[in-house]
């Protein structure tokens, strides 16, 4: 055989079918990563696996002539980015070849683009080659797609058609293009017929926490059939709220089902989307109107906020949309027609002070005079001349009742407008100015701004340094004087001795409903200094926050001896304190208490060890009002690897055959003996060293390589039958049977605390039943493990938004 034979050659359809099934595994590493330029060349390893003692060799030819028709049987597959290289040689040698050419590729105008597929899809993951149209995009590193850009607008007749790729929606325009039905076998996106409207989606769009989710799916479908309503249809402002997805006369309740359709017969047939009610949201009409006339394309994350059932017209929450200066301009115009607001939030952005010098202008152009407003800009890209803005605007004065501007570069340059705000805003109750980049020359100034007549009830001036021990004393005398004031953040601020005997007379002096100190270093002592004022009858404390403090035991031993505290508390926070087991203990006996209240407590990081997590939830049988438990972070590696010992699930042979091998997946991932190389995903008797391609021809071959996979399997049998099962491990039966008695415990994390695959699933089935089983879930990535009830969020809250 020539062995300057293209590969494509080799492709024939019904002879050499085995030979291409085993070689696409290790074909699939050959494409390379980030595509920084149209020529592509092939990694070179050299830590491939050969069986047999035949090669030929061959080379790789992107001649777009040769044989097409056997090219459809070409597999598109995720490649792995580590394994991605460069081959400058080759990209010498074949400078000539014809490349294909590679860009971006718009998600409207696309008619159908490839996900990345799971290693169950890859077998029916198939990718038409036409010679002269196919590009390749890619617009993800770890996604390898082939698009085809086609638009017939007059396919359907009067019946629109929306694709959605798998980036931003509507990136670039708002798009009513009707595109044809995608009958190639790639196509990873399913179709849905609402009304007479057909809409192509991608339901890699619709995860959370890298699961499908089916509320999330009906809220896109909403967002994608009112974007490509007519603007006559859109007038009304109604949007509508999906009911039912229907498919072959039956309801689809699962997302499992959704994805079988995908597998089966991506780009097939359709889905009846069947409409409950429509709700008016008049505000996201307007905002879509606003971009037509600013010829702005919409922004998908704002749609989906905007479309919220949960909140209300005149409450607007649209944080974290990577909104700036001129994308916001058309939300603002919108807002500016609607008028009324009572709630706006804008945080998470990248917007500057020339959004707030045209919020002043909504505000003014409003003329609402009274009626609370809470406005929320932390963590933007705001310099002290936004307060002026906001001090300019006398709107503010009677309504502002919440500003919230943590996160941003303030600097001391903002000291005045604070001090005035202060002084205007009669209204204004609550003042977060966190991670502002001010010193103690902006707290005297607000301290000397505060009297008798403010209606101040919460301050939080956390995570600002250097802040001296006079100003904050100053600070606390004037706060002594507020009737109303109730709540204190000085979270990551170091306090002195001086500082927190004054901060007891606070105590004293208020009644106080949360204090938050998190990492100020008071230790044990100025802790328990501060049981006894917090424990005053007349004290309604809730929140207490002593995360990262230096507590011990004895502070546990202390607080569990105050009844009055004990019953007050609501939210506590000791993570990141070196309590240890004997902590664990007195922590369980502080929530078996009948007084006990608590409803969140966090103790991760504290050391407990496993016996003192197991104490924890044990107590848990008796306690009727903790909902959410933290325990990250607390089993040590000693204690997991002797419960792993213990279960017979340390691996017993030589860690040096088992690089990269992972038991749970299949035989092929199972522990090889010395002297057997490990296979990578997907076995291929297929050599890529030396820029090179070797593949098996023979039969023999093939039965050598399913011999030795067979010895592997004998392999991974006897090592499965040296395990304990977990149910006759002790501190298995006390963990399951402790999560189990816990039926009013609602959010349970055990994160990073190095537990096994088995024993999590093990853990989860102890969750989800009992008066769990119909609402259980879970979130479990890596070292993620999240138990929570249906409506619970585990996580996705950013830190600074949390309460504690």
């Amino acid at each position: 055989m020539d062995e300057n034979m293209p590969l494509i050659s080799l492709l024939q359809p019904n002879k050499n079918i085995a030979k291409q099934r085993i070689a696409c595994g290790i074909a699939s590493k050959a494409f390379s990563g980030p595509c920084g330029s149209p020529t592509q060349s092939i990694s070179r390893t050299t830590d491939s696996f050969t069986v047999n003692r035949k090669r030929v060799r061959v080379i790789l030819s992107d001649d777009e002539g040769e044989n097409e028709d056997c090219c459809s049987e070409r597999m598109v597959r995720k490649c792995p980015a580590e394994v991605v290289a460069t081959s400058d040689e080759l990209t010498r040698k074949y400078a000539s070849s014809p490349v294909h050419e590679v860009q971006e590729v718009s998600p409207v105008a696309s008619r159908c683009t490839v996900g990345a597929c799971s290693g169950a899809d890859l077998e029916n993951s198939k990718c038409s080659y036409k010679s002269g149209s196919s590009k390749l995009g890619l617009q993800d590193p770890k996604d390898f797609r082939v698009c085809e850009a086609v638009v017939n607008s007059n396919a359907h007749g009067n019946v629109n058609n929306v694709y959605v790729g798998s980036c931003n929606l509507f990136q670039n325009a708002i798009s009513t293009a009707e595109v044809d039905a995608c009958c190639d076998e790639s196509c990873q996106h399913i179709i849905f017929k609402i009304d007479q409207e057909m809409v192509h989606m991608d339901l890699d769009l619709c995860t959370v926490h890298g699961k499908l989710d089916m509320e999330q799916i009906k809220v896109e479908l909403a967002c994608l059939y009112y974007l490509q309503l007519s603007k006559e249809n859109r007038s009304r402002g109604l949007v509508p709220v999906i009911q039912h997805l229907n498919y072959g006369g039956r309801i689809l309740e699962s997302v499992e089902t959704l994805c079988n359709l995908r597998g089966d017969a991506p780009g097939k047939g359709c889905i009846e989307v069947s409409i409950g009610v429509m709700v008016p949201k008049h505000v996201m009409k307007l905002y879509i109107d606003c971009c037509e006339e600013l010829s702005e394309p919409p922004n998908l994350e704002v749609v989906r906020k905007l479309y919220n059932l949960e909140v209300s017209e005149d409450e607007i929450v649209v944080s974290d949309c990577k909104l700036r200066d001129v994308s916001v301009a058309p939300l603002l115009n919108a807002l500016q027609l609607h008028k009324t607001l009572a709630v706006l939030d804008l945080s998470h952005n990248l917007l500057g002070n020339g959004t707030v010098e045209k919020l002043k202008q909504v505000f003014i152009s409003s003329g609402q005079s009274y009626g609370g407003l809470v406005l929320n800009l932390h963590c933007n890209r705001l310099g002290p001349a936004a307060l002026f803005q906001i001090c300019e605007c006398p709107v503010l004065y009677a309504r502002l009742e919440v500003l919230n501007i943590s996160g941003n570069c303030l600097t001391d340059a903002c000291a005045s407008y604070l001090s005035t705000i202060l002084r205007t805003c009669k209204a204004l109750y609550s003042l977060d100015i966190e991670n502002c980049s001010i010193t103690s020359r902006t707290i005297q100034k607000v301290a000397d701004s505060l009297d008798s007549e403010s209606v101040l009830t919460h301050l939080c001036i956390g995570h600002n340094h250097p802040l001296s021990g006079n100003a904050l004393i100053k600070l606390f005398l004037k706060l002594a004087t507020l009737n109303r004031f109730q709540e204190l953040s000085l979270n990551g601020i170091k306090l002195s001795k001086p500082v927190v005997d004054n901060l007891c007379q606070l105590a004293k002096d208020c009644c106080l409903s949360g204090l938050l100190l998190g990492n100020t270093n008071i230790g044990t002592e100025g802790a328990i200094q501060l049981i006894k004022p917090l424990s005053k009858d007349t004290q309604e404390l809730v929140r207490l926050d002593l995360s990262f403090c230096g507590l011990t035991c004895d502070y546990i031993v202390r607080l569990r001896d105050e009844a009055s505290l004990v019953s007050g508390i609501v939210e506590l926070n000791l993570g990141g304190n070196p309590i240890m087991k004997e902590g664990g203990g007195e922590l369980a006996s502080f929530l078996s208490s009948p007084q006990c209240c608590l409803r969140v407590l966090v103790v991760c990081k504290c050391e407990l060890g496993l016996d003192g997590v197991i104490h924890l939830l044990q107590a848990l049988a008796d306690n009727c009002s903790l909902e959410e438990l933290n325990l990250a972070e607390n089993i040590s590696s000693n204690e997991i690897q002797a419960l792993r010992e213990s279960l017979g699930l340390v691996e017993e042979t030589s860690t040096s055959s088992q690089k990269g091998i992972n038991q749970t997946n299949s035989f092929l991932k199972s522990p090889a003996p010395e002297g057997v190389k490990a296979f990578p995903q997907e076995t291929c008797a297929l050599n890529t060293n030396e820029g090179q391609l070797e593949v098996a021809d023979s039969e023999d071959d093939l039965d050598g390589v399913e011999a030795t996979l067979s010895g592997l399997d004998d392999i991974n049998i006897c090592t499965s039958q040296k395990r304990t099962p977990l149910s006759d491990c002790k501190y298995m039966q006390d963990l399951t049977t402790s999560i189990k008695m816990a039926g009013n415990l609602k959010l349970l994390d055990l994160s990073r605390n190095g537990l096994s695959v088995e024993i999590r699933e093990s853990l989860f089935l102890a969750w989800s039943s009992g008066v769990r089983a119909d609402v259980a879930q879970r979130h479990i990535d890596e070292n993620t493990i999240h138990f929570s009830a249906q409506g619970y969020k585990c996580c996705g809250i950013k830190p600074c938004c949390r309460k504690i």
